[in-house]
């Protein structure tokens, strides 16, 4: 768990660097189920395959033609990774920063968000990347 954890919040800070460099255009998405084997992360919300960060030439949050894929992480199996939101990127601005505040939770597959081992993460409007308690999600 802390694993993804710390794979998540090294995304985002290189997710947001890339943003202030590229002068935008940059997202972070969530990797499609079968991804590496992955047969979870059928939902938008759903990010327990893992994610990838491109260029996003036409800020439109998908990959396409044209768009070059930056950095990846593939999530171990047996975690789960849930967004607050339901939707499968997030799209940063020329100053590296999202659209709004987001929240995640990791926890061990199979397992509720009161085990020990859970974690939220959330990131403010202004790139900052914390860890928080679980019931502190959605930021």
């Amino acid at each position: 768990v802390m694993q993804t954890f710390e794979g998540l919040q090294s995304t985002l800070y290189y997710t947001r660097s890339e943003a202030i460099r590229r002068g935008g255009h940059v997202t972070l998405r969530k990797e499609p189920t079968g991804t590496n084997g992955c047969s979870l992360g059928n939902n938008n919300d759903e990010w327990d395959c893992g994610w990838y960060v491109f260029s996003d030439v036409n800020a439109n949050g998908n990959f396409n033609s044209g768009d070059t894929r930056l950095k990846g992480f593939l999530t171990s199996k047996g975690i789960q990774v849930t967004r607050s939101e339901s939707a499968g990127s997030i799209t940063f601005d020329r100053w590296g920063m999202p659209a709004e505040p987001f929240g995640f939770t990791i926890i061990p597959q199979g397992k509720n968000l009161s085990d020990p081992a859970a974690i939220g993460l959330c990131m403010s409007r202004g790139g900052r990347v914390r860890k928080v308690p679980t019931a502190d999600v959605p930021c």
